[in-house]
């Protein structure tokens, strides 16, 4: 992430961050509050689901929709029976549009990885459509999520910590929903292909200049 390179001095005076974009324009915004949670990627150790699971596995009456597959997949069954019998629902793989209808239909995304994501595009994909992104404090997520306006940030591998951040979206859904058009105006602003465009085309006018400079 630009901010830890940034941070460690990695050649601080050449860097330049331009972030991944997202087209809007086919993207519809939630227009009811949602209901429950949603993980979506790949269920492998790295990603975090089970610290998702027994978070919700702490919230009452709670219910947690898994999207995506992988190597975790069956030792996830069996935590989700142990800690929150009922209430976690596996999609498997699935398509774009049955991603898209979870993510609208949910009051809240959430991305507990426990490593350092760059750009999750899947916070970018909830964002855009208005449903608020509850992630783990690491590595980029902190410059995508804007903690009581887009979502929520709470430490890695911690989930009580989790629960009580899930909380109030899951118990009152308006919650949520008050943060969608926060939520998408952000990516519209911030990460649209325009935007993105904008960003290579500084950044190589900037090389220019500092070349003619230097060769001046």
């Amino acid at each position: 992430p630009y901010t830890t390179l940034f941070r460690s001095r990695v050649y601080p005076r050449r860097m330049r961050h331009i972030p991944h974009f997202i087209e809007t324009s086919d993207i519809p915004v939630k227009t009811a509050p949602g209901a429950g949670a949603l993980v979506a990627g790949r269920l492998s150790a790295e990603k975090g689901v089970d610290v998702a699971i027994r978070a919700v596995g702490k919230i009452d009456g709670a219910v947690l929709d898994v999207a995506g597959t992988g190597p975790e997949e069956e030792s996830l069954r069996r935590l989700a029976e142990s800690v929150a019998p009922g209430r976690v629902r596996f999609h498997g793989l699935v398509d774009k549009a049955e991603v898209q209808r979870l993510m609208l239909a949910a009051a809240v995304v959430v991305v507990p990885s426990r490593w350092y994501e760059n750009q999750p595009m899947v916070v970018l994909e909830a964002l855009a459509r208005g449903t608020p992104v509850v992630g783990s404090a690491l590595g980029g997520m902190p410059e995508l999520i804007e903690p009581g306006a887009t979502g929520e940030l709470v430490p890695a591998n911690d989930p009580s910590a989790l629960a009580v951040a899930l909380t109030p979206f899951l118990r009152d859904p308006g919650h949520g929903f008050a943060m969608r058009d926060q939520a998408r105006a952000t990516i519209v602003a911030e990460f649209s292909p325009e935007r993105h465009l904008q960003r290579i085309i500084g950044t190589y006018a900037l090389a220019a200049r500092t070349m003619l400079q230097r060769a001046a």
